[in-house]
């Protein structure tokens, strides 16, 4: 039982720890350039860039408000036992 609610800490703090672990340089060089490639292009293509990354937020958006609404309703029913 109590390895239940050290899981998702132990989780957590892995998690977090790759992240800063990473360089920053790693993920800052494709602004530059998808700003410039975005400015190249027409407004239908920057339009087409606009809803396509909307499409790829969509996704993500449903994972975590999935994840969130059922940590909800975990608690929710732990607080009625």
């Amino acid at each position: 039982m109590r390895f239940q609610r050290v899981l998702p800490l132990l989780l957590a703090g892995v998690l977090l720890l790759t992240l800063f672990c990473l360089p920053a340089e790693a993920g800052g060089g494709g602004c530059p350039m998808c700003k410039a490639a975005a400015n190249s292009l027409g407004e239908d293509g920057q339009r087409a860039l606009n809803y396509g990354i909307v499409m790829m937020m969509i996704p993500v958006a449903l994972v975590f408000g999935t994840f969130g609404y059922l940590l909800f309703k975990r608690r929710q029913a732990a607080q009625r036992t």
